[in-house]
C-alpha cells in the first residue's frame, strides 16, 4: 500500500491530534490535605510505566528450546518534583514536598528506633494521569499499594536558582485505564473521587 500523506494527516486528526506528555498529573491517595493536593502540581517530571513479561527457556522433544512466558515484571516508578520554601510541622521546618516523601520513609522504618512496619501501613496508592487541553482524563495509570523507596538529594550551589529531587516509588503492578478505576471505564476521577479507587 502506497504512503498517501491525506490518510495520515486524516489518521492524527480523527484521533485528537499527536498525544503531548506536558499535561499531567500526579496524586497519591492520602487524607485529601491542601499540601497534598498541590503536590501533584509541583511534580516536574513523570512516566507512564511500561510492561515486561519475564519468559524462561523450556525444552521438548530432541532439544527443542522455546521461550515460555513465566511472570510479570514492572520498573520502579521515578518522579521528580520542584520544592517550595512552605512551612511544616506546625511552621517549623521547611520544603513540604521533599519532607512529604521523607515522612512517608518514617512510616516504613522509623530512623531513631529502626521499627519496621506492616506493609499495609504505609502503601499508598498513586495515580498518574495524562489530560487533554480541557483537563480531561486521557489515560489513567494506578500504582497500587505503593511506596517510596528512594529520595534523592536536593543540590546546593551559588548557581542553584531552584531546588528539585527525584522519588522512587515501587510498587507489585500496575494498572492502566479501566482496570485502574475497577473497571468502570466511565467514572471520572477529581478531588475527593480518588478516595473511592482502593
Amino acid at each position: 500500500m502506497a504512503f498517501s500523506s491525506k490518510d495520515f494527516m486524516e489518521y492524527i486528526h480523527s484521533n485528537n491530534g499527536l498525544a503531548e506528555g506536558f499535561r499531567y498529573r500526579v496524586h497519591v491517595d492520602e487524607s485529601g490535605s491542601k499540601a497534598n493536593t498541590m503536590l501533584g502540581f509541583m511534580c516536574q517530571e513523570a512516566v507512564i510505566p511500561g510492561k515486561e513479561i519475564e519468559v524462561m527457556d523450556k525444552v521438548y522433544g530432541y532439544g527443542s528450546v522455546y521461550a515460555l512466558p513465566k511472570m510479570e515484571k514492572y520498573e520502579d516508578v521515578n518522579l521528580k518534583f520542584k520544592c517550595t520554601n512552605g512551612k511544616v510541622r506546625g511552621g517549623m521546618w521547611g520544603y513540604p514536598e521533599w519532607t512529604f516523601f521523607y515522612e512517608w520513609m518514617e512510616e516504613i522504618v522509623h530512623t531513631l528506633t529502626n521499627k519496621y512496619n506492616y506493609k499495609d501501613e504505609y502503601q499508598r496508592d498513586t495515580f498518574i494521569e495524562t489530560l487533554d487541553k480541557r483537563g480531561d482524563i486521557i489515560h489513567m495509570v494506578k500504582l497500587p499499594a505503593a511506596y517510596p523507596t528512594k529520595i534523592t538529594d536536593m543540590s546546593l550551589a551559588a548557581d542553584q536558582k531552584e531546588m528539585e529531587f527525584e522519588v522512587t516509588l515501587t510498587c507489585d503492578f500496575v494498572l492502566h485505564n479501566h482496570h485502574a478505576t475497577d473497571g468502570d471505564s466511565t467514572k471520572t476521577i477529581s478531588g475527593n473521587d480518588y478516595n473511592n479507587l482502593n
